[in-house]
C-alpha cells in the first residue's frame, strides 16, 4: 500500500553528513509530494554513528516540512537525529513495524465491521419497522380528526362569507363617497401645492449658489468638505475652488488668521 522513493546516501564516514543534507534538502523542496520521510539505517559503533549527532544535519532534520521517523541503529543508540525527529524508533526491523501498524489496525476493523454490520443492519431495520408501523396508526387517527376539521370549517366559512359579503357592499358605498370626497379635497391640495411650489421656486433661485457665484463669490473646498475658516488648514494643503465657470486647484501658501 505504499509507493516508496528512494535517495540513497552514505550513512558514515566523511562525505555522509553532506549526502544526507542535500538528500533532506531534496524532499524538503518536493514536500507537498510525501506523506513521510523515513531515515534507516543499522548499528554500528558509536563513531560510526556521528553523522547522525552533527549540528548541521540535526538542524536540517528539525526544520523539514514533511514528517519524519527515523529508526537508526539499535536500542541503546540514540542520535541527536532521532531525538528532533517527529518519531523514532530503535532498528530499521522496528520501522517497518511502525509503518505496517495503520494498515493491520485497517485491516482489524474491516473485519470487525464485516462481522457486525448485518447485527447492527438487522436491529436497525427491525427498529425502522416498528416505527413505521406506530407511525402509520397514529397517522390514520390525525386524518380521521383531520376530516372532521374539515367539515366543521367548511361550515364556519360558508357562514363567513355571507357576512363578508354584505360587509363587501357597505364598504363600497363607502368607497364611493370617499372617492367623490377626496376628489375634492385633492383638488384642493393641488391648488395649494402650485401656490407652494412657485413661492419655492422664487426662493431657489434667491438662494441658487451659481448666482452667487456669478456675483463673483466662489466655494472653496478641502478634503473634508467646505472650507468656512482657516481652522483645521495648513500650509501645502490642496484647495478645490469652484468659480462661476469652471474649477481650480490651489495650494495653501500662508495662513492668516
Amino acid at each position: 500500500g505504499f509507493q516508496v522513493d528512494f535517495y540513497p546516501t552514505s550513512v558514515e564516514g566523511k562525505k555522509a553528513v553532506f549526502e544526507i543534507i542535500e538528500a533532506l534538502r531534496y524532499f524538503d523542496r518536493h514536500a507537498t509530494e510525501y506523506d513521510l520521510l523515513v531515515m534507516i539505517r543499522g548499528g554500528g559503533s558509536l563513531e560510526s554513528l556521528q553523522a547522525f549527532n552533527n549540528e548541521a544535519l540535526v538542524r536540517a532534520v528539525a526544520t523539514l516540512r514533511i514528517p519524519t521517523l527515523l529508526g537508526v541503529g539499535h536500542e541503546k543508540d540514540v542520535t541527536l537525529a532521532a531525538l528532533a525527529a517527529d518519531s523514532m524508533v530503535s532498528t530499521p526491523t522496528a520501522t517497518a513495524r511502525t509503518l505496517h501498524e495503520p494498515w493491520e489496525e485497517a485491516r482489524q476493523t474491516l473485519r470487525h465491521f464485516e462481522q457486525q454490520l448485518p447485527v447492527l443492519f438487522e436491529r436497525e431495520l427491525s427498529a425502522v419497522k416498528h416505527t413505521l408501523a406506530f407511525k402509520g396508526e397514529a397517522l390514520l387517527v390525525r386524518l380521521e380528526q383531520f376530516l372532521e376539521q374539515a367539515v366543521l370549517l367548511k361550515q364556519t366559512l360558508a357562514e363567513k362569507l355571507q357576512l363578508l359579503q354584505a360587509l363587501v357592499e357597505r364598504k363600497m358605498a363607502e368607497v364611493v363617497q370617499a372617492k367623490h370626497t377626496l376628489e375634492q379635497g385633492f383638488l384642493a391640495a393641488l391648488g395649494r401645492t402650485k401656490k407652494e411650489l412657485v413661492h419655492a421656486e422664487d426662493l431657489l433661485r434667491q438662494y441658487d449658489p451659481k448666482r452667487v457665484l456669478k456675483l463673483g463669490y466662489s466655494l472653496v473646498r478641502d478634503s473634508r468638505g467646505i472650507v468656512k475658516d482657516v481652522s483645521g488648514l495648513k500650509v501645502g494643503d490642496i484647495l478645490g475652488i469652484q468659480l462661476s465657470k469652471g474649477r481650480l486647484s490651489a495650494r495653501v501658501e500662508t495662513i492668516i488668521e
